[in-house]
């Protein structure tokens, strides 16, 4: 009984994200087929994400506070962001990192 209102809790949290777009299909994805064989594969899928994000986040923080700020590097690390976010299905992450990239660009023409 417990379980069966987990799983009905955990799907209506599910349901809630998707409708507010914080992730898509691909995030869905993930939750539905590691639940199914392992959660413990679904915990340690989005522990790993945020680890990689948070490292490239801090590498990001290092080269904006450098006076010359090389923004075709930042632009790279945007593109690890992208690509990660977008395996695991961080719709808001992918679109400021899409967002900070076309910043970028911008300064870089101004260069």
């Amino acid at each position: 009984m417990a379980l069966r209102i987990l799983k009905e809790i955990q799907l209506a949290l599910l349901n809630q994200m998707l409708k507010k777009d914080l992730v898509n299909d691909q995030f869905e994805h993930l939750m539905i087929s590691g639940r199914a064989q392992n959660p413990q594969f679904v915990v340690k899928t989005i522990e790993d994400y945020c680890a990689e994000i948070e490292t490239i986040i801090s590498q990001m923080k290092n080269d904006i506070e450098i006076l010359d700020v090389d923004f075709s590097h930042l632009v790279v690390l945007c593109d690890q962001v992208i690509e990660k976010s977008t395996r695991i299905g961080a719709v808001h992450v992918k679109s400021a990192c899409l967002l900070l990239v076309r910043t970028c660009e911008q300064r870089n023409k101004k260069k």
